[in-house]
């Protein structure tokens, strides 16, 4: 249940009216109902206000556990494409992985970047791959294959294959060792060229990779005229809060001024 004080600060020229609803210890709503300049002192309260005047929650991130921001950040920051990083060990094991954190920063020279989560203080075998060998392979996400990426996402012992336990076929890359899934319709072969561990954490924090790729691999089907690619046809998948996904939706088109 919402607490709320309401206060006002009465000054010889002004009103400024202040209501705060303490939701938790340390987040609050704050509302200045009234911007007006602040001369004097508090004099008497003021008159209950209506709840439904409150329009905004803030988190003061150095209070808030990182739970509850997980949720804040991957429910406001949607829809996000997938990276479907393959890698390989030193000893020849296969590692396939999905990431949400994940997108293209840049096209001259063409670079892809995706984040990692280092949930307490212990590296992904992905991670510890790509620091091996700086070698990855990033297989996008369609309808086709979504289920099987799920299956890809559980925790499972190092010297487990995952492209066995999805039942995805392993191909080779041109110029990395890491394998491609076949079943994926876009696959990109990178080498890493940067990384960065998060500082500060509470919980381990994360890696950055910045990879460039040396090579794009797109599916024949889905190509058209002048390199553009067939929505239709390709069917991406993006991923939301919790265990939503969501497929293309209505598409419209702005022209830029």
């Amino acid at each position: 249940m919402h607490k709320y004080t309401n206060f006002a600060i009465y000054t010889k020229n002004n009103i400024i009216i202040i209501s705060i609803d303490f939701f938790t210890i340390h987040n609050f709503r704050l509302k200045i109902l009234q911007k007006l300049y602040f001369y004097g002192n508090f004099i008497k309260l003021a008159n209950p206000i209506h709840p439904s005047l409150y329009s905004e929650m803030q988190f003061n991130i150095h209070n808030t556990d990182s739970s509850t921001l997980y949720k804040l950040l991957t429910g406001t920051v949607i829809p996000r494409p997938i990276g479907w990083i393959s890698t390989i060990d030193n000893n020849g094991i296969n590692n396939l992985a999905p990431f949400s954190f994940f997108n293209v920063v840049s096209e001259d020279p063409p670079h892809v970047m995706f984040s990692t989560v280092r949930t307490g203080n212990k590296n992904k075998d992905t991670l510890n791959n790509i620091l091996e060998n700086k070698q990855f392979v990033v297989n996008l996400v369609t309808e086709e294959v979504v289920e099987k990426m799920n299956a890809t996402s559980q925790s499972v012992a190092a010297d487990i294959d995952e492209f066995k336990l999805a039942g995805v076929t392993p191909i080779d890359a041109i110029y990395i060792r890491p394998k491609r899934v076949k079943e994926s319709l876009v696959h990109f072969e990178c080498e890493m060229v940067h990384h960065y561990f998060i500082e500060n954490h509470q919980n381990g924090g994360a890696c950055i990779i910045i990879g460039k790729i040396i090579t794009i691999h797109i599916d024949d089907s889905i190509l058209m005229e002048n390199h553009r690619i067939n929505l239709d046809k390709y069917k991406p998948v993006a991923r939301l809060a919790g265990s939503n996904y969501s497929k293309l939706g209505e598409i419209f088109s702005i022209k830029r001024g």
